[in-house]
């Protein structure tokens, strides 16, 4: 492989002239001689956050179209796939998970049947897992730019499907701290607001896939062999079963969602029906300390002794009090 480039960016390319072999290419300058030299050499260059100088020397070499150039100059596309001729341009994200929070490592293929280039932009994803596979793959195997480009499609999706699994379980706790009673309200809000930000966007990599894959299970792509396209069946069938799965915890999680709202207006409405019973029961005796609180002869004429004190002052209140209560639950409030 060869070492990083003097420009800064980092590049590596291999050689295959028959199946289960390589060699590493003395000089990048050389990628055209020898395509043209050996027609039976396919040629895997990787490179990862190159700089002007290293694009301009990879459209030079491999004759790639301008356009397809500024769009992987250009990083943040969207995913998609684009003929220029006999070569196609592929943009993917790759996905990862740390501890703290979901990663997308956008990837930028060019296949034809006699090379193929792979720009990962920052942060980059890795590729040791498909180099794993792509070194051991069996002798039978025919090494071109369709089976690399399925191993690559393979290894990406394949990481896709952990990360699903991971976003369900959350679901899945996330709907049993809605439940409890100490669940904080902001937290769990907070909770449901960010897991549906990751989803949007791991959806939003994940669903272009099922378009990308498309003509070729249709078997636009002419270099691709007919005996792999049910192995591009097979990653289309499981980009399907990502994307169902995240359209399910979406619907999950917009339910937690409303659920939550139930639950937060459910536990206000309880408080102010609970404050509301508190401010009717003291309204009542507000009024009668206030009315016996009067200088009417009447009033002070009847209050001189303890009992009148007792069964006027305070049974009066007593007696609205349970009025209340027995009234409140006839009504079933509490």
């Amino acid at each position: 492989m060869l070492p990083p480039t003097p420009e800064g960016g980092r590049m590596s390319c291999a050689v295959y002239v028959s199946e289960g072999a390589s060699r590493d290419i003395g000089s990048l300058a050389s990628i055209s001689d020898l395509l043209r030299d050996e027609p039976k050499a396919f040629l895997w260059l990787d490179v990862v956050e190159p700089d002007d100088a290293d694009f301009a020397l990879i459209k030079e070499e491999f004759g790639l179209h301008p356009l397809a150039i500024e769009d992987a100059i250009k990083a943040h596309q969207r995913p998609k796939i684009e003929a220029y001729g006999d070569t196609w341009f592929v943009i993917v994200h790759a996905a990862s998970r740390t501890e703290t929070k979901l990663e997308l490592h956008e990837v930028a293929i060019f296949a034809s049947s006699r090379f193929v280039v792979t720009v990962r932009a920052d942060p980059p994803y890795s590729l040791a897992a498909f180099r794993q596979r792509w070194e051991h793959l069996p002798p039978t195997v025919h090494q071109d730019g369709g089976t690399m480009l399925y191993e690559l499609l393979d290894v990406i999706v394949d990481g896709y499907l952990p990360i699903a699994d991971a976003f369900e379980e959350r679901v899945e706790k996330l709907e049993a701290a809605l439940l409890r009673k100490d669940a904080r309200t902001r937290a769990v809000l907070l909770q449901i607001y960010e897991m549906r930000r990751e989803l949007a966007n791991f959806r939003r990599a994940v669903l272009p896939l099922r378009d990308i894959l498309t003509p070729i299970v249709r078997g636009d792509l002419a270099f691709f062999r007919p005996e792999y396209l049910p192995y591009f069946r097979d990653v289309y069938d499981h980009v399907s079963i990502v994307v169902d799965s995240l359209d399910a915890a979406r619907d999950i999680i917009n339910n937690a969602r409303d659920t939550h709202v139930a639950i937060v207006s459910n536990r206000q409405g309880e408080v102010s029906r609970q404050l509301t019973i508190v401010a009717t029961v003291f309204l009542p005796l507000t009024f009668i300390t206030g009315f016996f609180g009067q200088n009417f002869g009447f009033l002070t004429g009847h209050m001189t002794s303890a009992a009148s004190f007792w069964w006027l002052g305070v049974g009066g209140e007593v007696a609205a009090l349970a009025a209340l209560l027995g009234y409140f639950r006839y009504k079933g409030w509490f």
